[in-house]
């Protein structure tokens, strides 16, 4: 082989790749590192297109399969696997008390591999991980009436700070006083300082 039409792409695979060179009549594979690729098609004797697998950031030698053997290594073929850093597109819900404990559920792209959920500053709890673009985390104790932004940390980076991806943290309930005929609920409020509701029945 002499030559790629790409030289990187990401860590989770899928760029179509053009492998040009010699010899390819029957070819029976493409390896990047010792990785095969997928979709594998010999367009002619000097010519293939195969996708790029998943493999881990990095570079590797891409090489060529064929009954004759498998082409030498040269100055044109070497990949580089890139992991990019994720994206949080949106949060749900987008608010919870101040005392924490809500469970938040981040949509985006590159969250698989987290490694921790951050709102603000704060590190979350519970860090789970759904897919490549969910996951969910437990927002930490925060203080009435402030707004954070949610960002992910994963192996390629953080996530950017986004409108959609801002947090409230909203009135705590205090304590509950129950008297024989009615109910007292004290809350804090950002706004208002503590607040109590009294329920009559």
């Amino acid at each position: 082989m002499t030559n790629l039409s790409q030289h990187t792409g990401p860590a989770a695979g899928g760029t179509s790749v053009t492998v040009t060179g010699n010899g390819f009549t029957g070819a029976t594979a493409v390896n990047f590192g010792a990785t095969a690729g997928s979709s594998l098609v010999v367009n002619s004797n000097t010519s293939i297109t195969v996708t790029s697998p998943a493999e881990s950031a990095g570079t590797v030698n891409v090489t060529v399969v064929t009954p004759s053997g498998t082409s030498p290594v040269v100055g044109g073929d070497s990949f580089t696997f890139t992991t990019a850093a994720p994206s949080v597109t949106s949060i749900s819900p987008s608010s919870g008390p101040a005392a924490g404990g809500t469970t938040v559920t981040g949509d985006g792209y590159g969250l698989s591999g987290a490694t921790q959920v951050y709102f603000g500053s704060v590190a979350a709890e519970g860090v789970q991980n759904g897919t490549e673009t969910d996951l969910t985390a437990q927002a930490p104790p925060g203080t009435a009436g402030t707004t954070v932004a949610v960002t992910v940390q994963t192996p390629g980076g953080t996530s950017a700070p986004v409108a959609l991806g801002q947090y409230t943290y909203g009135a705590t309930v205090t304590h509950i006083t129950r008297q024989a005929a009615r109910l007292m609920v004290v809350l804090r409020s950002p706004s208002l300082g503590l607040v109590s509701l009294e329920l009559l029945r």
